[in-house]
């Protein structure tokens, strides 16, 4: 699975190489408990050398925002465990042990990838097998698709655009066949008593399905609120990114769940999760869509160009809108986003019927700088941004989009499309930006989740996010918490070397001071290289995200909190809008002793430390009240990151200052999981039904990649690019031609996108045989002679989409609520009464 170990030739001894070693076994056994996830993932290598090698090397993708928790490696007949350490002390343990002839590994996150680790095995004998089992936690996605819960194993690491490390770009798929047994990946689902699961399925791979029980149950046990699936079949290697979504009734129901944690004391953490459902006015706003056309987009665009042909006949009349491409290069329709009337949506439809995987590479820095920089700064901007890449030096994208977020009422929403679409990358954009990201994979339509994301954009902007927290004083009395005082802290200065009451005298010129090189050090006393930097006391309550994120209807929020001491009796989620307070309380459950809940709470708060921002960046001094990102300023850089590397060794999760050192004769920790011991154990039961039987493929996907010009001169690039012209003018003309027509045995899901082609921007149609052959209504079910206008051609389509395309409720559900508007403002009718009567034409 891409593991390599470096080799020279004696004949260039200046060029390293690579041989590559085969991966004999892969396993996974993941287990989803509400919104979390658990996944022991066990990776076995074999040294078929006759050498014994120093240093191994593999690369691996995890997905964004995950947590790696535990670290073990078995190298022939030693096994070790890793111990997390602050990075360069890890790397000079590592170097010791080998250089020792130790066994020894290292575990690190990448700097630039949130989303990519590597790591080294050290002194693996000749012959021998080596058995790399990594545990990792994360929070679920909510997908909008499946109204439930998403996750996803990566399997391999994309090309990304911009200069990143060799190691990583030269390294082979994570879709490396296995060469002993076949893959075996296991997902077992356990939800609380009275939430059933209804539901387990995957968009990317075929599955066997139990609903009753998990992998570890006797095959004759039945609990409504269990279940399993299997990867299905004999699998030697996987092609694309294995994804499950799983359905659990009440899942969306508020919660806040307490754990106590089993070795320090009196620390607890809550994990408050709530999918919101509430509605308000809508308000004039900006909706600009950034649409990835670089050469790895090919053979999507024409999903992008139907779901972006729904976006736009979503959109309501009070919005001005723009369009913008972008891959090496970006473009725009207009310099500056329009009204959205008759005439700049038939521009933007031709637009979007041009797409094509033709922009090269993928720069997205440039693209939203310039969506901002011409962006109506008395409009709140809604940016959604479309893509199905990867690319280094992300944190430089996050934190524009985050400056423009909290500073001038913008908000980023993203769609992730394909295998290859960078999750940290996706994720991190609707985080950063204060909006949603949601993932379609390979074959899974985009619709819905699109016009999910059109939704979130076009629903208010809510000010004054936060989350209060009401405890028991004594029995009769309770207080609230308020984010903001939970937040201060205190700091204590470096304490100097204690019993001097006055200095020695010293001499401007000491024969014994030397030259002052050999003898610096940019550590301190006792090797310790934070000794300069004050001291911050940890906060009462420690809350990841820092900041509350923006809630949206039917999408779901998890907020995180480190708690010393407090037990809450519930939270309180506030917001404002132009329309009065929003509030939330929420009864906080106990759910025992455990780990998970304050691993995931450490490793959100550690990521929001990498990127600059967090709680410290809104924590204030007790005594001075003065922010300490403004007290301490020439140290701020330094106390972040011990602040960083305090969570992640007191919590032992992997980071970006942060790595797993494991070695000969160090001590095991067993993890602790959440809510009682979850089940890690291999061997699948036998399963219930088959849900598919189709072979898995066993060929990589075309990863794409920035598109070389292929001109040698003048002459032959303008003949060329004539020809392009000619070939791509046909290309548009039988697009826009093939979306109007409609054949007899087409399918309701095309004859929606036919039917909405046909919509007019403010929301009505226009009678006409296009329509009646879409719609198939038959006038002479009429009961009186029906009338030929827009009225009676806007019912009628109202009522196709609701009785013959309520499946795909979701994908025209703003389409219809504008329609429904514009039918509601003509005088003398009744609506409804209008649309009962259309419908009586299609039964």
């Amino acid at each position: 699975m891409g593991c390599w170990y470096p080799f020279t030739n004696p004949a260039t001894p200046w060029y390293i190489r690579r041989s590559y070693l085969p991966l004999s076994s892969l396993q996974a056994h993941t287990v989803i408990k509400d919104v979390a996830s658990r996944t022991t993932l066990t990776q076995s290598f074999s040294n078929e050398t006759n050498e014994h090698l120093k240093n191994m090397v593999y690369s691996f993708p995890v997905y964004g925002g995950v947590s790696v928790v535990s670290f073990t490696a078995t190298i022939g007949d030693v096994r070790i465990t890793g111990v997390v350490k602050e990075k360069q002390q890890a790397r000079l343990e590592f170097k010791e042990a080998v250089a020792k002839g130790e066994s020894a590994a290292l575990l690190e996150q990448l700097p630039l990838a949130s989303d990519i680790f590597t790591t080294h095995i050290g002194n693996v004998p000749a012959g021998s097998t080596v058995v790399v089992e990594l545990v990792y936690i994360g929070e679920l996605n909510y997908d909008a698709e499946a109204d439930g819960s998403r996750f996803t194993i990566p399997s391999f690491i994309v090309p990304r655009y911009g200069d990143g490390p060799d190691n990583i770009l030269s390294s082979p798929l994570l879709s490396s066949i296995v060469k002993d047994d076949p893959i075996r990946i296991t997902v077992d689902v356990e939800s609380s008593e009275g939430c059933p699961v209804q539901k387990i399925q995957s968009p990317s791979h075929p599955i066997s399905v139990t609903i009753g029980r998990t992998a570890d149950m006797p095959e004759e046990a039945f609990l409504p609120h269990r279940g399993s699936a299997t990867l299905s079949l004999d699998c030697y290697s996987l092609d694309k990114d294995f994804v499950v979504m799983v359905n659990v009734a009440n899942a969306n129901v508020p919660k806040a769940l307490l754990e106590t944690h089993p070795t320090i004391p009196n620390q607890h953490a809550l994990l408050v999760t709530l999918v919101p459902r509430f509605q308000l006015p809508s308000s004039p706003s900006e909706v600009v869509f950034v649409v990835d056309r670089s050469g790895s987009m090919e053979g999507k665009m024409d999903l992008v160009m139907q779901a972006m042909n729904i976006m736009l006949k979503s959109l309501r009349v009070d919005v001005k809108f723009n369009i913008c491409s972008f891959g090496s290069q970006h473009s725009f329709i207009w310099p500056r986003s329009k009204p959205y009337n008759e005439t700049t949506l038939e521009e933007a439809l031709n637009y979007v019927d041009a797409l094509d995987a033709d922009f090269g590479g993928t720069e997205m820095i440039a693209p939203v700088e310039a969506t901002l920089s011409q962006r109506y700064q008395d409009l709140p901007l809604n940016v959604i941004i479309l893509t199905d890449g990867a690319i280094w030096y992300q944190d430089k994208l996050f934190k524009i989009i985050k400056e423009s977020a909290e500073q001038n009422r913008s908000r980023f929403f993203s769609l992730g499309i394909g295998h290859g679409a960078s999750t940290a990358l996706v994720q991190g954009i609707g985080t950063e930006g204060g909006g949603i990201s949601q993932f379609v994979a390979e074959g899974e339509p985009m619709d819905k989740k699109m016009v999910r994301l059109l939704k979130g954009a076009l629903s208010p902007h809510l000010n004054d996010y936060s989350l209060d927290m009401k405890y028991m004083k004594d029995e009769d009395d309770y207080e609230i918490i308020e984010s903001e005082e939970a937040s201060k802290v205190t700091t204590t200065l470096p304490v100097r070397e204690k019993g001097v009451t006055q200095k020695a005298s010293m001499t401007f010129f000491d024969k014994d001071s030397g030259d002052g090189v050999d003898g610096d050090s940019t550590e301190g006393p006792n090797g310790d290289r934070f000794a300069h930097v004050p001291s911050v006391s940890a906060p009462s309550v420690l809350q990841a995200p820092f900041r509350v994120p923006p809630l949206y209807p039917f999408s779901r929020t998890t907020v995180l909190l480190l708690l010393d001491g407090l037990m809450l009796e519930s939270v309180i989620f506030r917001a404002s809008s132009d329309h009065g307070p929003i509030e939330l309380e929420i009864k906080v459950e106990d759910i025992g002793t455990g780990q998970t809940i304050h691993q995931l709470a450490a490793r959100k708060a550690v990521s929001e430390l990498e990127k600059g921002h967090g709680w410290l960046s809104g924590a204030t001094d007790k005594d001075s009240g003065v922010l300490l990102k403004t007290q301490y300023e020439s140290m701020w850089d330094e106390i972040v990151e011990r602040e960083a590397i305090h969570l992640g060794v007191k919590y032992q999760i992997a980071g970006k200052w942060c790595s797993f050192i494991a070695r000969e004769g160090d001590e095991e920790h067993q993890p602790v999981l959440f809510g009682g011991k979850l089940p890690i154990g291999p061997g699948a039961a036998a399963p219930r039904r088959q849900l598919a039987s189709k072979a898995c493929r066993r060929s990589a996907p075309s990863t794409g990649g920035i598109i070389k010009s292929k001109f040698t001169d003048d002459e032959e690039e303008e003949e060329d690019e004539d020809e392009r012209r000619l070939k791509k003018a046909r290309q548009v003309a039988s697009r826009r031609s093939a979306r109007l027509q409609v054949s007899a045995g087409a399918s309701s899901e095309e004859k929606m996108h036919a039917l909405i082609r046909l919509q007019k921007f403010d929301g009505s149609w226009e009678w006409g045989q296009p329509l009646l052959h879409i719609t198939g209504a038959d006038l002479s079910k009429a009961k009186n002679k029906t009338r030929e206008n827009s009225v009676v051609a806007t019912a009628l389509a109202i009522a196709f989409l609701r009785i013959r395309v309520a499946d795909e409720a979701e994908s025209w559900e703003l389409v219809v609520e504008k329609a429904v508007s514009w039918l509601a403002g003509q005088k003398g009718i009744d609506s409804e009464m209008e649309i009962q009567k259309a419908g009586a034409l299609l039964s």
